[in-house]
């Protein structure tokens, strides 16, 4: 997930100021975005919470399975749009799936840690994040100076894919121990 952030993070705005109408101006566009988009994410983030309490392990899985692929998709969808209102939406579908997805992969994540190593988990997963972004940032911001910003996205969005798999492979894993558990 990390490896395609960086550069998403770093050059999503450029895509979208380019593509922006002539009419206002470039910090009301990025204001009213960011507004919009923590107004979409608070009531998303809510009704996740209230839906996936007491969610099967499993279920909380496919849920982010699912979310990750959306993401992979709008990334690849913002980057091949010259469009505003389409690389509005997406932009603002990315910001918000993010934050509906983070406390949940937080969650999914401490379920599945024993309680005794859950500090150094969380605390490799951020420093993996890190690193991913800093492995990914300059591949990214490379491809962005020699060909286009919009094929920089777009290998942003092959970047992330991975992690659609990676965890489809986590859950598969999580559902065989849990048959060799209950048998």
């Amino acid at each position: 997930m990390a490896l395609g952030r960086e550069g998403y993070d770093r050059l999503s705005q450029d895509h979208l100021l380019r593509a922006a109408p002539p009419a206002g101006s470039a910090v009301v566009w990025l204001g009213a975005l960011a507004v919009a988009g923590t107004l979409f994410a608070i009531p998303l983030t809510e009704l996740l919470r209230r839906r996936t309490a007491g969610l099967p392990l499993e279920r909380l899985g496919r849920l982010l399975v699912g979310l990750q692929a959306v993401q992979v998709a709008a990334i690849a969808g913002f980057a091949l749009t010259g469009r505003f209102v389409a690389a509005a939406a997406a932009f603002l579908l990315i910001g918000v799936l993010r934050s509906a997805a983070d406390p949940l992969w937080t969650t999914w994540l401490i379920t599945r840690t024993a309680p005794a190593s859950r500090a150094t988990v969380l605390s490799a997963v951020g420093m993996v994040g890190a690193l991913g972004e800093i492995a990914g940032g300059p591949p990214v911001g490379w491809v962005g100076q020699r060909f286009s910003v919009g094929r920089a996205l777009l290998a942003c969005a092959l970047l992330t894919a991975p992690a659609v798999a990676l965890l489809s492979a986590a859950l598969s894993r999580s559902r065989s121990e849990a048959v060799t558990v209950h048998r």
